[in-house]
């Protein structure tokens, strides 16, 4: 386990904590809250609800990490760190002592017409049938009337994935969704639908919320809007609206920004990949060493009001970096 907790010290402690309690130093300023390893309860599974997840499923999660969240993909490191981290994790639960290997919940073929305009309109039925626009809202926008009132089973408020954003946070490909759709997510108020829908109606569905993806032709205006779901308040009181133009000035006053603080002295444009989340910039704005604990970096007030809220600077910036890293909008979803 040596080898295991060596990368947790490293890559983990900062949010999770070094009892794996989700507390790490980073935690309180993340906005989707680090899993507690001690209840050995994760989201993404390819179990059935109440199962604990397969080897297999951590180490998806631990290489491709959570898009748009603070769980960064660790695909860059080596495979036998990743095996190693996730024997490691499971130590902090008794979920796993002495207990059988848990079983796959094996998932629905996908229909011949599933990727077709009459598969998407049964998709459309389906959404109407599940009630998902109770959480997701009608036009997938995660503005439901139910949104703003789901709290997980650790009392923190969860948000509804927002699929005009063109991306879904179990993974890249139609089947990642089919399967949350099947097993639910743990902990959460997203059930599973299994007894719900009928065999196959789930890639319906899939098809569906992806035909919801808002054109976004640049990735100036992905990162505005997803400053705007991150921060409504902040980006609404110092930015406006996140419409191309504004979110086209609001990267401009950025890269204003890293130039005045001479930021490209110890980082290169696009160095920062987009494995990094806004959140993720803001604890490390804040104090950066609650998520890299070895970091050289200063903390940068001045792109925080006095209450701790992101000001006009933070936002700016956090545009910028974001607007060099992420991924061409109009090529999300492409894999699906």
């Amino acid at each position: 386990m040596a080898r295991g907790e060596g990368v947790y010290l490293d890559h983990c402690v900062g949010c999770h904590g070094i009892s794996g309690d989700g507390r790490g130093a980073a935690a309180a300023r993340l906005l989707t809250k680090p899993r507690d390893f001690r209840q050995g309860t994760f989201k993404f599974r390819s179990t059935a609800p109440g199962w604990p997840p397969t080897d297999d499923d951590l180490m998806r999660v631990t290489t491709q990490g959570i898009p748009y969240t603070s769980m960064q993909p660790y695909g860059d490191l080596p495979v036998e760190d990743r095996l190693a981290v996730v024997q490691y994790i499971k130590t902090f639960s008794r979920r796993w002592r002495g207990a059988p290997a848990p079983a796959v919940l094996p998932l629905p073929a996908e229909p011949s017409d599933a990727r077709t305009p009459d598969g998407v309109e049964k998709g459309r039925v389906a959404y109407g049938r599940g009630m998902c626009k109770q959480c997701h809202g009608v036009a997938g926008d995660a503005k439901g009337v139910m949104a703003h009132a789901l709290i997980d089973d650790w009392g923190a408020h969860t948000r509804p994935a927002d699929f005009t954003l063109g991306m879904f946070k179990s993974g890249p490909r139609r089947i990642d969704a089919v399967r949350t759709i099947i097993t639910g997510l743990s902990g959460t108020a997203m059930v599973s639908f299994a007894d719900v829908l009928d065999d196959g109606e789930a890639w319906y569905l899939v098809a569906y919320l992806c035909s919801l993806a808002r054109p976004i032709e640049t990735r100036e205006h992905l990162a505005a809007l997803l400053l705007a779901r991150d921060y409504p308040d902040e980006f609404a009181r110092h930015v406006g609206a996140p419409t191309p133009e504004n979110a086209r000035d609001l990267a401009l006053r950025g890269s204003d920004i890293d130039a005045e603080k001479q930021c490209v002295k110890c980082h290169s444009v696009g160095s920062m990949p987009a494995r990094r989340s806004n959140d993720w910039h803001v604890a490390h704005f804040a104090d950066p060493r609650s998520v890299v604990p070895l970091s050289r970096m200063p903390a940068f007030p001045s792109l925080f009001d006095a209450d701790g809220a992101l000001n006009a600077d933070g936002l700016a910036t956090i545009a910028y970096i974001q607007a060099t890293a992420l991924p061409d909008p109009r090529s999300i979803g492409s894999e699906y």
